[in-house]
């Protein structure tokens, strides 16, 4: 069993995200996260963007008053990881 594979490893990358959330800067919480969903698709990783979104999330005016633009992003990579996990080098067995 690799190290991606161990439930440990897992839960410990799910418990520093959201950790990383409280105390962490932006975009060092928004980093883990896509390494998570690209990694381990932790998909629950999107709960964190909520999360953050709402607790530190203001309007940007730029962007038509959006305020969930870590949300957003997580979705976005989401989304073209479970697209195209089969095509990436990196899940060949």
């Amino acid at each position: 069993m690799s190290l991606l594979e161990s439930k440990t490893f897992r839960i410990g990358g799910r418990v520093l995200f959201y950790l990383s959330i409280f105390i962490l800067p932006w975009w060092l919480s928004l980093f883990l996260g896509v390494l998570l969903l690209v990694f381990i698709q932790a998909y629950d990783v999107l709960l964190g963007g909520i999360a953050a979104d709402l607790l530190y999330g203001v309007p940007v005016a730029a962007l038509g008053g959006i305020s969930f633009l870590s949300t957003i992003l997580l979705c976005a990579i989401a989304i073209v990881v479970f697209v195209l996990r089969r095509r990436l080098f990196l899940y060949h067995q």
